[in-house]
């Protein structure tokens, strides 16, 4: 890549770098993202709308006979309403509600994968992102253009750049590279023990403190901003790593009800200082939580699949994550159990 764009990453992985280990320079917000100068490539916006996601109104159930909840009324309520299943909205809030769903995958940096003739596996959409040299990706990058970081992080050039794309997509509101960035700290805590024959407490305590790291990136990701997506990964990605432990892992797994602990405060933790720094460089208002709106599309599928025994919702450490337990979700499975006890023909948001 140009002498200008590694200057630029440099920079601005500085700055991250300072802001992890708790610096607070001046420098800092000089030299932050938000400072660099405009580019002449082509508009990150621009550039996301050939990107978007298909945007389809979820297909809805049929009012179930003598439902539990008998003060909904179905397709009667607009978006801004007090409502929880999207069979209570009208043809244009449903409309809304998808559009709404989709904006937010968006803004967590969500990439639609597809497949792709002759060739194993799902692959991204094709975006232009392709053509990209790693030039491009950093400057579209240190911008905030979320699918560029997701891009410049595939390209796995360096684990600097990779962190580079973790810690500026977090400070943009990204959440989908969180699940990669877990694998790669945990794959360096490893790798670690593996090379040495000699393993210290201080060496074990380092590998251990790393891979709970990757953890709260996660549990930030998933509890802390609420992307529910990456719960069925980290579900095995945990019962994967406390199964067939290699000798030289021992210390470093099985991971136990405390590492958990200590992972999901570290994601808050991360959350509240991600906010700092937004506010301190002028980046945006407070990164929340996904609100219960977005999860009751979201969690659709899940709940159609306990509700039809195809989910087996046995999931250790984070049992509670997994399965909602708010009343709305409770209910969205209430109402597919009924619809199936009816024998109605229902669909889902896949």
């Amino acid at each position: 890549m140009g002498n200008k764009g590694i200057v630029a990453l440099a920079v601005v992985f500085v700055a991250l770098l300072l802001w992890l280990q708790g610096g607070t320079d001046s420098q800092v917000e000089s030299e932050s993202p938000k400072a660099l100068p405009a580019q002449s490539t082509e508009s990150s916006s621009a550039v996301r709308l050939r990107a978007m996601l298909k945007v389809e109104p979820m297909k809805l159930v049929p009012p179930p006979d003598n439902f539990a909840n008998t003060k909904w009324r179905w397709q009667a309520k607009e978006y801004d309403d007090d409502w929880c299943l999207l069979e209570e909205l009208t043809p244009s809030a449903r409309q809304t509600a998808a559009m709404a769903y989709r904006d937010y995958r968006e803004a967590t940096g969500y990439v639609k994968h597809e497949r792709r003739d002759g060739e194993r596996g799902f692959h991204p959409v094709d975006t232009g992102y392709d053509s990209y040299d790693v030039d491009t990706l950093v400057k579209l990058s240190s911008q905030g253009d979320l699918v560029a970081l997701t891009h410049l992080e595939a390209l796995d050039i360096s684990e600097e750049y990779n962190r580079w794309s973790y810690l500026t997509s977090y400070l943009y509101g990204g959440t989908a590279l969180a699940h990669n960035h877990m694998l790669e700290n945990s794959f360096r805590a490893g790798n670690s023990l593996e090379k040495s024959e000699n393993h210290t407490p201080e060496l074990l305590a380092a590998a251990k403190g790393k891979m709970i790291e990757g953890l709260g990136f996660a549990f930030f990701a998933i509890e802390a901003r609420g992307d529910r997506s990456g719960i069925s990964s980290l579900d095995y990605f945990i019962k994967s790593k406390n199964s067939n432990i290699p000798s030289y892992l021992t210390g470093l797994y099985p991971i136990t009800a405390e590492d958990i602990a200590q992972a999901r405060g570290l994601g808050q933790g991360f959350l509240a200082e991600v906010n700092r720094k937004r506010k301190e460089l002028g980046i945006g208002s407070e990164l929340q939580p996904a609100g219960q709106k977005i999860h009751s599309s979201a969690n659709r599928s899940l709940a159609w699949r306990i509700a039809n025994e195809k989910e087996d919702v046995t999931s250790g450490l984070i049992n509670d994550l997994v399965v909602p337990t708010t009343a709305c979700f409770e209910n969205t499975v209430a109402m597919y159990k009924a619809a199936k006890k009816q024998g109605n023909k229902i669909g889902t948001d896949n």
